[in-house]
């Protein structure tokens, strides 16, 4: 068995002309799917589907299937799956597609995602592709606005980060102290994914006697009440020291954030 690793993701691509592709990308809240035509990679359908993290490995796998064949049906293609590409938090074993996650998807603990994919859709498990969810934000910034060292910062129900020289992704681990992600790195005797996260969020708000019940609702609400946008504030603030810390120290010229992130950099930059 082998699987396309992140380090030559354009394997598959390169090897036929014809054919659909489905790809997805796993969050803790959600999985979202598209399904495009190799000879219009750019221009396919999309589906989205609420995804609880903690579930079963079963319920984990007809999630990713439900919305992957929901994409394929609005594609309405004749042409047969060629591949998979996967969008994945880590720790994730890319070259063989075996999970290692347990602040996440732990159903999913030692499983081999790559052979189930391939059995749920048909197809070879060689022609399966996994990219850390991070460094596919980042290469697909790079798409629209190149940068010879470039960070991502993708936000969510944790925290992502990627790093890319000349256009190729490298590894957090390789870049970050400890050889480890920024999500697990020390951070106030704790770590930042701690603080960085939508938990991170709503304690803050909690903190604050808030209202509001979700991170969406805190981050509307922030423009006209005084609670929730000390809320992104104060998260903006620790955003700001934790990129600081961990991130500006290695010389990359250009940070690309997640549409999140945006909003919450923008009241970090306010703040200083």
């Amino acid at each position: 068995m082998r699987c396309i690793s992140q380090s030559n993701p354009g394997q598959m691509a390169a090897s036929t002309s014809s054919g659909v592709v489905v790809s997805f990308d796993l969050g803790g809240s959600h999985v979202a799917a598209m399904a495009a035509k190799v000879s219009s990679p750019f221009d396919g359908t999309r589906a989205s589907l609420a995804l609880n993290e903690g579930g079963s490995a079963t319920y984990l796998f007809d999630r990713v299937d439900e919305v992957g064949r929901m994409a394929l049906a609005a594609l309405n293609s004749s042409e047969a799956i060629v591949g998979i590409a996967v969008a994945m938090p880590g720790p994730f074993e890319y070259s063989t597609g075996v999970s290692w996650l347990q602040h996440k998807f732990s159903a999913w603990y030692s499983v081999n995602v790559c052979k189930h994919l391939a059995i749920r859709f048909g197809i070879d498990e060689k022609n399966v592709v996994f990219l850390n969810d991070a460094d596919a934000f980042l290469l697909g910034e790079l798409q629209e606005s190149f940068a010879a060292r470039a960070i991502g910062i993708t936000l969510g129900t944790g925290i992502g980060a990627s790093f890319a020289i000349d256009g190729r992704a490298v590894p957090a681990a390789e870049i970050l102290p400890n050889n480890c992600d920024l999500y697990a790195l020390p951070w106030k005797g704790r770590t930042v994914e701690e603080f960085i996260s939508t938990r991170g969020i709503m304690k803050l708000h909690e903190d604050r006697s808030g209202r509001y019940r979700s991170v969406k609702e805190i981050a509307v609400k922030s423009n006209f009440d005084a609670v929730a946008a000390d809320t992104m504030l104060a998260f903006g603030k620790e955003l700001r020291l934790v990129v600081e810390t961990y991130l500006l120290p290695n010389h990359f010229r250009r940070l690309h954030f997640s549409q999140l992130g945006d909003f919450l950099a923008r009241n970090a930059i306010r703040t200083t």
